[in-house]
């Protein structure tokens, strides 16, 4: 279903409006994967700055990314790899490169996968001020606790969204 969101995939039956169409900016369409994405030659910061630079706006969003790694905790981290983070740090570190040009659209499978409970808390909070501030904000996730903390909710079973939730 993420996959289909994010423009990536078709669907096998029907249709689906979203601003991806397998070729739309990070300014459009933002994806967190549980992978989480991150390049190990970039820093930290250089990981986070990446979608910024790439439409030449990394001036324009220097106090969001300040902001975004100081509510992420990673303001002590700008400087090392991915691999010389944790995996919650790294999974931190790609929400806040996801979030770094306020994406239209932002798809996240299991944003908290990695985080303990005060930090999963954290995250949905800043999820919740990114869906404020204009993004929508489509969750995958197995996590009751966040499932709660969405102002709607879907299951899924066999690849069909079943009813809804909270």
């Amino acid at each position: 279903m993420l996959n289909v969101a994010a423009g990536w995939e078709m669907p096998d039956d029907g249709g689906v409006d979203s601003p991806g169409d397998g070729r739309a900016g990070w300014s459009e369409i933002a994806v967190l994967p549980q992978r989480l994405g991150l390049m190990d030659e970039l820093s930290a910061q250089e990981n986070v700055e990446y979608p910024a630079r790439m439409i030449g706006e990394l001036h324009e969003r220097r106090d969001l990314i300040d902001d975004l790694m100081d509510a992420l905790g990673l303001a002590g981290l700008r400087e090392r790899y991915p691999k010389e983070t944790s995996l919650g740090e790294q999974q931190r570190i790609a929400i806040a490169r996801a979030l770094v040009l306020r994406p239209r659209l932002l798809i996240a499978d299991e944003p908290t996968g990695h985080q303990d409970a005060g930090w999963a808390a954290r995250i949905m909070w800043i999820l919740r001020e990114a869906a404020g501030a204009g993004s929508c904000c489509v969750i995958a996730t197995h996590d009751r606790e966040l499932i709660d903390g969405l102002d709607r909710g879907f299951t899924m079973a066999d690849g069909r969204l079943t009813g809804s939730v909270g």
